[in-house]
């Protein structure tokens, strides 16, 4: 902060001399302003722009209907969809998950973990959706006391895995290739699993109309990060102008 201040005061000195008549001969250009940075773009290429409602509910129902079918790897995957979806919470951040990092509260699940810059938050996840999915997946897959013992939430349920012993943990690259399959069944083209943050984001700003509440969702320090998340400025809901009007009897 102190060097862009630094770099917007010598910007305007170099501004003034320029209009100055006797120096204004000698300054014809602002150099600073050659080297100003430039305002980060949005964050929204094909990879990574937030998916329509249309398309999270296509790719929620693909994925749903095969685990329907009795896919213990279907199961796994849902519940990760949904605690992808409804808490915005980075890759990392859900597949590196304990089962001691859960705890099971009658307003939801309060998952623990280690986020981006090293500290540990925990984060309530109200909606039973994902719960109830969670519960489904360990259930079929008998591995319910990975809540009670520890060890990881996600695992792999593919031949290469049943062929030893000890559980295999979920890799991101193994599933980020199974979300690839579900995106293309959906219609989805180039889909890659950040666009679910980036969803969250526009629902949580849609919903919020603040993004200081959106920056706070989605556990940014730093409001820029954010922006950049954004495929449009939350419009701030009007709460206030109807008590106004009435009021003065409008």
């Amino acid at each position: 902060m102190k060097d862009m201040t630094t770099f917007s005061k010598l910007c305007d000195d170099l501004q003034w001399m320029m209009r100055d008549p006797e120096l204004g001969e000698h300054i014809r250009k602002n150099p600073v302003n050659l080297a100003r940075p430039k305002a980060p773009k949005p964050y929204q290429n094909e990879s990574s722009k937030a998916l329509s409602d249309e398309q999270l509910e296509s790719l929620r129902a693909v994925i749903r209907a095969r685990a329907n079918q009795g896919e213990i790897a279907a199961a796994r995957d849902y519940a990760l969809f949904l605690f992808f979806a409804v808490s915005g919470m980075r890759r990392a951040e859900v597949l590196n998950l304990d089962g001691k990092d859960l705890e099971f509260r009658e307003e939801g699940i309060v998952v623990t973990c280690k986020v981006k810059g090293g500290d540990y938050i925990g984060r309530l996840i109200s909606r039973p959706e994902p719960r109830a999915a969670l519960i489904e997946y360990l259930r079929v897959s008998n591995r319910m006391d990975a809540l009670v013992k520890g060890g990881p939430l996600w695992v792999r349920h593919d031949r290469g895995a049943e062929a030893v012993e000890e559980e295999r943990t979920l890799s991101a690259w193994g599933f980020v290739m199974r979300m690839k399959e579900y995106a293309k069944e959906a219609g989805i083209g180039r889909f890659h699993v950040h666009q679910l943050r980036h969803t969250f984001a526009r629902i949580a700003g849609e919903s919020s109309g603040s993004i200081v509440e959106t920056q706070e969702a989605l556990g940014h320090k730093n409001l820029a990060t954010t922006r950049v998340y954004m495929q449009r400025i939350p419009v701030k809901r009007d709460k206030f102008g109807g008590e106004v009007a009435k009021r003065m009897k409008l």
